[in-house]
């Protein structure tokens, strides 16, 4: 009887623990590269978004400026 007393009482320990680990590792520390890596899970590949931008931005140069001032002398 003894047993199986000190054997409830670990399980009583032992399994809130894993699943407040298992919970947070869910939610929030699965997130970090380094734990990850400390526990031996491979980086997972995530395509990174494309650019929102749908055409290039060309910048003016001094000499295209010149023909847009001519107007306000």
């Amino acid at each position: 009887m003894q047993i199986l007393s000190t054997l409830y009482a670990i399980l009583l320990v032992v399994v809130p623990l894993l699943l407040g680990w298992l919970i947070m590792w869910k939610m929030y520390i699965s997130k970090y590269e380094f734990v990850r890596e400390l526990l031996g899970y491979k980086k997972e590949n995530k395509e990174k978004p494309k650019s929102r931008r749908v055409t290039n931005v060309e910048l003016v140069s001094n000499q295209n400026k010149s023909h847009l001032n001519k107007g306000f002398n």
